[in-house]
């Protein structure tokens, strides 16, 4: 298993997951028919495919991409918007995207702290975590954030309590017995072993993710799981999210 040493964030990888915002100016079938033109006709994404994952939001793949671009529209009150999650590497696909698309897409400021609970999905929200003293405890893998990729749930105060817990794993094996009935059952819970445990790849490595952790909004009552493993070390590492 990886030591918690070859996990440091190399912040200029072509994975790294970069987020940008436009103002739409047309409508979700114009903007559907238009994208998948785009597609289709424009030579950049000539190695690439076009699917429809559920109402306004919309994948491009390819085996040429550092991974999926995920365009997803939205409606406020200040009117139609489309954010564009996709990898550093993919940068030129997105220019592109842009470019063709400039009579439909206005670039706009990307949207606040997702500690606002204004932002949906968890991909910032990890990176967030990555960059603050608690990532340096709890260790979020590129896979946990690529499966963060569309991932709608905004209970990220949720979310930080679970992983603050992850972080106290290693104090409180010793300790716990000590602590309130709540704080025992949630120990008790992220130490259980999963029967069927998922597999991470880490730094070209599997890692076995025995564990589990869950978070759950207060409204709307949707559940985040988050799979773990305890380094050597008793660190944990978050492998896959969902």
């Amino acid at each position: 298993m990886p030591s918690a040493s070859c996990m440091k964030r190399d912040t200029s990888s072509p994975h790294r997951i970069q987020l940008r915002t436009y103002a739409c100016a047309v409508g979700e079938d114009l903007f559907k028919r238009r994208l998948g033109r785009l597609v289709t006709n424009c030579p950049a994404f000539n190695g690439s495919f076009l699917w429809q994952e559920r109402p306004r939001m919309h994948r491009i793949g390819g085996m040429d991409q550092h991974g999926d671009i995920l365009v997803r529209q939205a409606y406020q009150k200040e009117g139609s918007t489309v954010t564009i999650e996709y990898r550093a590497g993919d940068e030129g696909l997105v220019d592109v995207l842009a470019r063709e698309m400039a009579n439909d897409l206005t670039p706009g400021p990307n949207p606040p702290s997702p500690l606002k609970n204004r932002l949906p999905g968890m991909v910032a929200f990890l990176q967030m975590i990555q960059g603050q003293s608690l990532g340096r405890k709890v260790i979020i893998a590129d896979s946990a954030i690529e499966s963060a990729l569309g991932l709608d749930f905004a209970g990220y105060r949720e979310a930080r309590l679970e992983l603050e817990l992850l972080a106290r794993l290693q104090a409180l094996r010793g300790t716990h017995p000590l602590e309130s009935q709540t704080l025992q059952q949630r120990y008790h819970r992220a130490m259980r072993r999963l029967p069927n445990a998922k597999v991470c790849l880490c730094h070209g490595r599997k890692v076995r993710l025995p564990h589990r952790i869950e978070a759950r909004e207060p409204k709307g009552g949707r559940m985040l799981a988050m799979y773990f493993a305890l380094l050597p070390t008793g660190q944990p590492l978050v492998g896959w999210v969902e």
